[in-house]
């Protein structure tokens, strides 16, 4: 056809077209530009038309477009024809990428870009789960808060963005890795979303590589680090009650959120396993009710009394979000004891 950008040869021609109100024409030549979009903060991430744009190039074609305003748009996508039927179509990744079986829990509210980002790890070897709602994929995460090895979320969401996510992920497990990717520059506190587990930070969009070695790294870095269960030194006064022993108080002196240790004064003995305690801090009512324990024990802790530690049992959701939020407003980080 003599067209510049296309080789000679024989193409299929793929039409998609409407009807509506066009494109105005001081956009169109953006419109294939990564990131642009014409949609509020939030709602879209410009990358559709650009990412569309690049695997057609990148397969010997082109796009043309053709829009009046008021009438409606054309997409013509032209796709040079093979000789002979293609192989496989199934999605090859880097035979030198890292991988992994490890379990990842993906949040994108981009629907293809989360399906896609599924595929890709899958490939790789790891067991993923994958939520176009950062709402969702936190309540799932709850209810089985150590099914995963690693959180990749996208940073820009609806209803609860991807620091917030990160956040809150990291008051349930502290120890568990996240990786925050984005296609916007926003501007981010690194250290701040450092302290929420955030290890990796990904710009969008990334190839199979980069995903491959930032997920490597993540869930690789310091690893004795990540699984030891970091105990907190409470800062202000809190008290477990145990329901068989509701007269008796001990003093809540660290708290993680697999477990906790206190002092008790009196000569009592062990508290029943089959028994429930309660997190209370008298100054302000703050309280995480009805809470099982495994296992109990008791040490000498020389003039200061008994101190007792307990594991905790089967926590739920609820419970793990108040004993994140204990941690987070009534203890301190080991260094600042």
């Amino acid at each position: 056809s003599g067209d510049p950008d296309l080789a000679p040869g024989n193409y299929i021609r793929l039409r998609v077209a409407d009807n509506g109100s066009g494109i105005d024409p001081e956009i169109q030549e953006r419109i294939f530009e990564p990131y642009f979009t014409t949609k509020e903060q939030g709602r879209g991430t410009g990358m559709g038309l650009a990412v569309v744009h690049g695997i057609v190039r990148n397969h010997g074609g082109d796009i043309k477009v053709h829009s009046e305003v008021g009438k409606g748009t054309a997409f013509d996508i032209f796709l040079p024809l093979r000789e002979s039927r293609a192989g496989s179509t199934k999605t090859q990744v880097a035979h030198d990428a890292p991988s992994g079986t490890e379990r990842i829990l993906v949040v994108d509210d981009e629907a293809m870009i989360a399906e896609v980002m599924k595929r890709i790890l899958e490939q790789l070897g790891y067991c993923v789960s994958s939520f176009t709602s950062s709402e969702e994929a936190f309540e799932h995460f709850a209810s089985d808060p150590y099914n995963y090895d690693l959180v990749v979320t996208d940073m820009t969401m609806p209803g609860m963005t991807g620091d917030v996510l990160a956040e809150r992920v990291n008051a349930i497990r502290p120890e568990l890795p996240l990786i925050l990717c984005s296609g916007y520059n926003e501007h981010l506190s690194y250290e701040r979303l450092k302290r929420f587990g955030v290890r990796e930070f990904v710009k969008k969009p990334a190839g199979v590589q980069v995903w491959a070695e930032a997920i490597r790294r993540a869930i690789d870095e310091s690893p004795a680090d990540r699984r030891r269960d970091k105990r907190f030194p409470v800062k202000r006064g809190a008290f477990v009650i145990f329901r068989s022993q509701a007269t008796e108080r001990g003093r809540v002196l660290d708290v993680s959120m697999s477990g906790l240790a206190f002092r008790y004064d009196d000569d009592e003995g062990l508290p029943d396993l089959n028994d429930e305690l309660s997190i209370v801090s008298p100054n302000d009512g703050f309280v995480v009710d009805h809470v099982s324990y495994e296992t109990v024990s008791d040490v000498d802790a020389n003039d200061t009394g008994r101190r007792r530690g307990i594991r905790f049992g089967n926590l739920s959701p609820v419970q793990l979000e108040r004993l994140g939020a204990f941690i987070r407003d009534y203890a301190m980080e080991p260094s600042q004891a």
